[in-house]
């Protein structure tokens, strides 16, 4: 059986830090490592994919759940982290490039993480100047487009319901 480098680091590091706990007695972290790891990898791979959305839920459960573990914090620490999950919905890209820059700066190369930067910057363009520019054309006078129907209302099937409107109470 043939392993790459990747495989090889992987669990060379595995058995050297079970081999720590079992010589400690650390088995309490066993939890924490093994969701840190999982959300470490969901993180990674699903960004790699381009789900930036769901690498950051996935990756703010499982690590936040491991620090819960770690803390012995778990049930209220749960609610908080609902809390922080629903507070990062629609948010995700800008936390994922906020987490790209935290990581740049403190120089953790992730796989699969781009670090050069958060945001592309666009190439710097030459401006012309006035002497070399053509005579300005007058614009061309385009037709009106034709009116556009309005779309016909939605169907809602029967099993779905409407997420807004009047509260009914019984």
């Amino acid at each position: 059986m043939q392993m790459d480098r990747k495989t090889t680091v992987i669990i060379g590091t595995s058995l050297i830090v079970l081999g720590m706990v079992m010589a400690f007695g650390l088995w309490g972290l066993l939890p924490v490592l093994g969701l840190s790891a999982a959300g470490a990898y969901l993180y990674t791979e699903r960004r790699r994919v381009g789900r930036i959305g769901a690498a950051v839920q996935s990756g703010l459960w499982l690590i936040g759940l491991a620090v819960l573990f770690l803390i012995e914090f778990v049930m209220p620490g749960i609610i908080i982290l609902a809390g922080l999950s629903l507070l990062a919905r629609g948010r995700e890209a800008e936390l994922d490039a906020q987490l790209v820059r935290l990581l740049a700066k403190l120089g953790v190369q992730v796989p699969g993480i781009q670090m050069a930067s958060a945001a592309p910057v666009a190439p710097v363009q030459s401006v012309p100047t006035l002497a070399a520019q053509p005579p300005a054309q007058p614009p061309v006078p385009t037709p009106p487009a034709p009116p556009v129907a309005p779309a016909p209302p939605p169907t809602v099937q029967p099993d779905e319901r409407a997420t807004t409107g009047e509260t009914i109470r019984l």
